[in-house]
This record gives C-alpha cells, sequence and structure tokens, in this order.
C-alpha cells in the first residue's frame, strides 16, 4: 500500500547539508549513492550546492531507502542523529551559536524551528530550570517513523552539546514506539531507559546552571544578523508556499478536481 506524503504546506523545506549527511551516512555503511537517492528526485549536483534546498517529500524517500536497507541495525535512527550538528542547519545552528545565554537559544530556536526539523515536529520550552522536548509524530509515515523520532532525538542531544559543550542530564524520557528487542541504543543515548508505549514523545533534561549562563559563542551582534537572515528566509518560505497553495485552490475551483487530490503535492511546487 502507498505510504501517505505530506503535503509541502505541511512540512518545511529541508537545508542541503542535512541531506548530504544522510548520504554519507548510507554511504559509509555500503550503500551506493544511486541506492540512497533513488526516486527522490534529487541528483549529486543539486545535492552538492550549499544553498539547496530540498522538499519534505523527497527527503522521506532518501530516509525510506536508507530504512529499508539499514532498518536491521539497532539503533540506526539514533547513529544517524548523533552525527549532525548545530552547524548542521545552517543560519538557523548559527543563530543559536551566538545567543547570549542556553534560555535565549531554546526562544530562538522555537521562533524558528522551520529553518531547521522538516519532521518531526518539535516543540521545546523551559519550565523552571527543565528544558521540555515533545516530538509529535503523528503526520510521519509509519515505515519511517522510529527513525526519525530516532533521528530527533539524538540531534537534538548533539545541538545541546555543541551549544553548552556538554551533555545535559535526561531526568524522564517517554516515546510512543514500542519497546525494541534491544534498547541498549537508547539507554546510551538518554543514560536511562525510555518508558516506551508512552502517549507522547517527550524528553525532560536537567539545565540546572545552564540556563543563564553566557554561551561560549555569545554574540549580540552576530545573533541579531542571523535572526534577520533567519526571518527573511521564513518570508521567502512562506510567500512561495503560498502562492503555490494560491494556484492550486484555483486550479481546483475551475477544473472542478475532486478534494481529495490535493492530498498529493503538485510537482511544481
Amino acid at each position: 500500500m502507498p505510504q501517505p506524503t505530506p503535503q509541502s504546506g505541511h512540512f518545511p523545506r529541508h537545508n542541503g547539508p542535512g541531506v548530504q549527511l544522510l548520504v554519507q551516512f548510507g554511504l559509509d555503511h555500503g550503500l551506493t549513492g544511486d541506492r540512497c537517492l533513488a526516486g527522490t528526485g534529487i541528483d549529486w549536483q543539486r545535492l552538492s550546492d550549499p544553498g539547496a534546498v530540498v522538499e519534505a517529500q523527497q527527503e522521506l524517500q532518501l530516509i525510506r531507502n536508507l530504512v529499508a536497507a539499514l532498518g536491521h541495525i539497532s539503533g540506526i535512527g539514533i547513529d544517524a542523529g548523533q552525527r549532525y550538528r548545530v552547524t548542521t542547519y545552517g543560519i538557523w545552528g548559527f543563530a543559536l551559536l551566538s545567543c547570549a545565554t542556553l534560555r535565549h537559544a531554546v526562544a530562538m530556536a522555537v521562533r524558528y524551528v522551520d529553518l531547521s526539523y522538516p519532521f518531526p515536529r518539535i516543540h521545546t520550552e523551559v519550565q523552571g530550570d527543565s528544558i521540555v522536548s515533545t516530538l509529535d509524530d503523528r503526520s510521519v509515515p509509519e515505515d519511517v517513523r522510529t527513525f526519525i523520532v530516532d533521528r530527533g532525538c539524538a540531534s537534538m542531544a548533539s545541538i545541546t552539546r555543541d551549544l553548552v559543550q556538554t551533555n545535559l542530564p535526561v531526568t524522564s524520557v517517554s516515546l510512543r514506539m514500542a519497546e525494541p528487542s534491544d534498547v541498549r541504543p537508547y539507554e546510551a543515548l538518554f543514560g536511562m531507559k525510555p518508558q516506551f508505549g508512552a502517549a507522547e514523545n517527550r524528553i525532560v533534561k536537567d539545565a540546572t546552571g545552564y540556563l543563564d549562563r553566557p554561551l561560549p559563542g555569545a554574540s549580540e551582534d552576530v545573533a541579531r544578523q542571523c535572526e534577520a537572515q533567519c526571518q527573511a528566509i521564513l518570508a521567502q518560505r512562506r510567500a512561495r508556499d503560498g502562492l503555490a497553495g494560491h494556484l492550486r485552490d484555483r486550479l481546483v475551483a475551475r477544473l472542478g478536481i475532486c478534494p481529495i487530490w490535493r492530498r498529493w503535492p503538485m510537482s511544481c511546487t
């Protein structure tokens, strides 16, 4: 049965470097580049462009290829996620690095989260001395859901480590997925065994003493410049998505196409 494909407007586009990282991950595990990119519509020339933007459905197909070939390896999504660094996310990452404190970095990350993770949808907030992150995977296709959640958990840990130069202790972690046969990759990542089969994906980290400590790369001027670039990029993407969506709506209205057709994005978007 065909897997559901997210609409372009539901998941934000993704920067090319993160996709390059996934391809390299596949290559390091013995896959060919063609196998990694099969069915994605991404060519090598486009992928080598540091400013390339990849559609969400293209990255999903790349992940699907990796899972089909490597899904038998325990914690493969965690392994992939640990390769991500805050700078992998381009200007969004540099904006976080230049923030005054971790508290400010969390706020910056939330404001421009659409420039980071295309999926799952991640929400992070400060609650007292804790940082609480939830990963909403309900719209992620089931066949790649575990990989994507695992990648998100591991990459968040890498980003925090890049910001404060240490791992913040995890005080609780719950995951919606069923308990896997091998939980060791999760115990290594979190320092504890997660609660599996939970109602939501939720990670709580103790940030006592770190929230208001100056970050090593703090720079008010750089942070301001990075945020301005984040605002400009988001505005451009939203204008493009808005125009594409308007054109789709007009086409549906003029041609009388059944609304279910709109579940799939047009190739022109």
